[in-house]
């Protein structure tokens, strides 16, 4: 199962245990996800928790089902009031309901191991504006697009998805998906230090070589021997090591001395080396 599916199932459950009028439940149900037919509305769904609770508990005798491989449809020969569907979303009572009640009917989650996604698909724009206002009541901003025959609401926040989730009633959801957040936060930051780490021991690496070419065109041109002693022993420590860091290369020296000092000896090394070229 995936974890839209998941999620669908859990929003299901809330709706099974809600204390809501079956009106607001159909007018909201019929409004967001119902396509106009000529004989009233179709709604769709494939999932079958969804279809299960529509046909135990929302149908009435304007309602016939029609099942077919892998849908459930249901053919609604009546209309409800747009204004009770909006009622439900304009105030503050069971709106959690109401939010649950609308991913089941229209929303869809992406697997939060891959992305931060979460949308719903609004056939009617009244009814899209009113959710945007009440999730905004929750600081839960969604986006919108315009598509031919829906409004796709959508966020991408991923703070903003476990609210919505927290007000839907979906704690299973949020608590994978909280962790889900943790393990990518925890990922990340071992990348960004391995990256760092490979990027610290290139330049180590690249750094080490030039010095190293520099002490040998030294010696092959004037000799080691006749540079001052703190340079002539640099120059030699740098070609008994040629992989360590300037740190590491300067706990080798006797006495030991620091990064800095290290650093200024291979840069008078480098520069003598230049004036030779």
């Amino acid at each position: 199962m995936s974890f839209s599916s998941d999620l669908r199932t859990e929003a299901v459950e809330r709706l099974q245990a809600a204390e809501v009028s079956l009106e607001r439940v159909r007018a909201l149900i019929l409004h967001a996800s119902g396509r106009r037919t000529p004989d009233g509305y179709q709604i769709e769904t494939r999932h079958k928790a969804y279809a299960d609770w529509l046909n135990h508990t929302v149908c009435e005798t304007s309602w016939t089902v029609v099942e077919s491989p892998g849908t459930f449809r249901f053919l609604v020969e009546a209309d409800y009031p747009l204004e009770t569907a909006l009622r439900w979303l304009r105030t503050s009572d069971n709106r959690g309901d109401a939010f649950a009640l609308l991913f089941a009917a229209c929303g869809a989650m992406a697997d939060p191991a891959r992305t931060s996604h979460l949308e719903y698909r609004i056939k009617n724009q009244v009814v899209a504006a009113s959710f945007i206002q009440a999730a905004g009541q929750h600081d839960i901003w969604l986006s919108s697009l315009s598509e031919k025959s829906y409004v796709r609401l959508y966020t991408k926040d991923s703070a903003e998805i476990g609210d919505m989730l927290i007000h839907a009633g979906a704690m299973r959801a949020y608590i994978r998906y909280s962790q889900f957040k943790v393990d990518k936060e925890v990922l990340n930051n071992v990348n960004r230090q391995v990256n760092c780490d490979r990027a610290n021991a290139r330049r180590v690496a690249d750094s080490s070589m030039a010095q190293a070419e520099a002490v040998r065109r030294l010696d092959e041109t004037v000799g080691l021997h006749t540079l001052p002693e703190t340079l002539e022993m640099a120059a030699r420590a740098r070609l008994a090591h040629p992989d360590l860091s300037l740190s590491e290369l300067g706990s080798t020296m006797t006495p030991p001395i620091g990064k800095s000092g290290m650093n200024h000896r291979m840069k008078k090394l480098i520069a003598l080396a230049a004036e030779l070229a």
